[in-house]
């Protein structure tokens, strides 16, 4: 619902960029990256890194996405997820279009993936890190949508601090650490290695932002629902 009616989405779905494609894949990736479950099940696992796969062709940077479920296993599980043939399996499976993609790249040009250089020197160009980014938060969502994502961030820290010996059992926990971890390597990975960014680079953390967001309105809702029914609807 907020996807449908966020500015910005609707904005570049009229524009022949691929953000808001990528971001579709991306979705779907996360969607069967946790329908995987920690059990890493080998044929949702492998759809999770098809549609990345296929998200990071319509638009490379959400390629993040991967480093993102790898930190994440690492959280979870340490490195007991290296040593289970559902995560080598699914994952070799689900990048076979990235594989023919660098096998065409090389055979084309001679490198297998060339776009590599031409973001390490657009970055080596820029001095200053652009801590500009963290602004477009605020831009993107507006008033209140932007008070409902600070208190969605804040009750995730909250709820992760007092329950971090757990957040293995807990489905909410996890995901939650999981949209931190997407956000936070999200701006990181824009401000201090990319040094730039334009709104629309945030879509690679839109589940981050929308998922937060989602928190603070029901964390709101069931707090006001408490004292008045109507209140908590409006």
């Amino acid at each position: 619902f907020i996807l449908s009616i966020l500015w910005i989405h609707i904005f570049y779905s009229t524009r022949m960029l691929t953000e808001v494609p990528a971001l579709f894949f991306s979705l779907l990736s996360i969607y069967y990256f946790f329908k995987s479950s920690e059990e890493i099940q080998t044929k949702y696992f492998a759809l999770s890194i098809l549609f990345l796969s296929i998200s990071v062709l319509i638009r490379y940077p959400f390629g993040l996405l991967g480093v993102v479920y790898l930190f994440y296993f690492v959280l979870t599980q340490k490195t007991k997820f290296l040593a289970k043939k559902s995560f080598w399996i699914g994952g070799l499976l689900g990048l076979a279009p990235i594989f023919l993609f660098f096998l065409v790249n090389i055979i084309s040009i001679g490198e297998f993936f060339p776009a590599a250089g031409i973001y390490a020197s657009s970055a080596g160009e820029k001095e200053a890190y652009a801590f500009y980014t963290i602004g477009f938060i605020k831009h993107i969502f507006q008033n209140p949508l932007y008070l409902m994502f600070i208190i969605g961030l804040l009750m995730a820290i909250s709820k992760l601090v007092m329950g971090f010996d757990i957040i293995k059992k807990s489905k909410e926990l996890s995901f939650n650490l999981f949209l931190l971890i997407l956000l936070c390597t999200t701006l990181f990975f824009l401000i201090f290695l990319i040094k730039y960014s334009e709104d629309r680079y945030l879509f690679l953390c839109a589940p981050s932002l929308i998922f937060l967001t989602s928190n603070g309105i029901v964390s709101i809702f069931s707090f006001v629902k408490k004292y008045s029914k109507s209140a908590s609807i409006v």
